[in-house]
């Protein structure tokens, strides 16, 4: 029926979402040959490239590959939803929670646990999208459950409502930091994503407008917290969300340099969703966001206490 296996579109979706063969295949827990090795099959059963490859990295999406990877998202999320029909009578409503990896991995999940627990009418799912404008479609026509992303305080998300803000900035290790206010932002090297894509022009317009017509860059990093580690130990300075820094940095490691930008924590939540079931969830994502995991634990107990009471 279809010319492609489930598993290849996981695998081609995580490829595109991390934008590295290498980086998909370690959080699949495959090799990266076996990665290569289900696109490149992808690819023969669909009779076109979906990679414009180049020497020594995963290369870029095609054309076609791009509007694959648009049908590709639109597939599983129609596919989680033909798995919701099947929900429990109980009342348990499955949500697919679209978010980005900083909020993800350093506020929703290290309070997650204790929020499900007493929260067993919901079962959350989280996904990552690369494409912020698919999203912005699929939130416009009501086709996601919900989404918590940082954004720029002038790219609104559209039906949602701000539940934190947080701010843009560059930030260094002390002495590096002392180089810039002598010497200028301009005289001290930086580190830079390594996955920033198509957003690659944005990033350097960004520390343009902050005063560095040409950034030295002197290495990249994969992941926020390997960035961080690096910005600590003085290799260079990096343009990243204040809650980045006070997520990952010990308090004093890293100083503000340049204030760059406003960013807002933004939450959209599906109107299908019960009332109450929402106020639960946007009180949870505004606590986590707000970067106050004991408040959120706090609240969820008190949320179960009259269900408790009640049995």
């Amino acid at each position: 029926m279809f010319r492609f296996t489930i598993r290849q579109i996981e695998i081609f979706l995580k490829v595109c979402e991390l934008g590295s063969f290498r980086r998909a295949a370690e959080m699949l827990g495959v090799s990266e040959a076996a990665v290569s090795d289900h696109v490149r099959k992808l690819e023969e059963q669909l009779g076109t490239e979906l990679f414009v490859r180049r020497r020594g990295g995963t290369g870029e999406l095609s054309p076609t590959g791009e509007s694959f990877r648009l049908g590709a998202l639109s597939f599983v999320e129609q596919g989680l939803a033909l798995g919701r029909l099947g929900a429990p009578a109980s009342g348990q409503i499955s949500l697919t929670i679209y978010t980005g990896p900083h909020l993800l991995e350093d506020l929703i999940r290290p309070a997650l646990a204790g929020f499900l627990a007493v929260n067993p009418d919901l079962d959350l799912h989280f996904a990552m999208t690369s494409s912020r404008k698919w999203l912005q479609q699929q939130i416009a026509a009501g086709g996601v459950d919900g989404a918590v992303l940082n954004v720029r305080s002038d790219a609104q998300l559209p039906h949602s409502e701000m539940i934190a803000r947080t701010t843009m900035g560059i930030f260094a290790a002390p002495a590096l930091a002392d180089q810039a206010r002598c010497g200028g932002l301009s005289s001290i090297p930086f580190l830079a994503p390594s996955d920033l894509g198509k957003e690659w022009g944005g990033w350097l317009a960004a520390l343009r407008r902050a005063g560095v017509v040409r950034p030295r860059i002197v290495a990249r990093f994969p992941f926020h917290d390997v960035g961080m580690r690096m910005a600590r130990e003085g290799v260079g300075a990096i343009a990243t969300l204040d809650s980045i820094v006070q997520a990952l940095a010990p308090e004093g490691a890293l100083q503000l340099v340049r204030r760059m930008a406003d960013w807002e924590t933004r939450l959209y939540l599906n109107p299908r969703i019960s009332p109450d079931q929402a106020r639960r969830l946007r009180q949870f994502f505004a606590l986590v966001a707000a970067r106050d995991e004991d408040e959120a634990m706090r609240a969820a107990a008190q949320e179960v206490a009259p269900r408790l009471r009640a049995n």
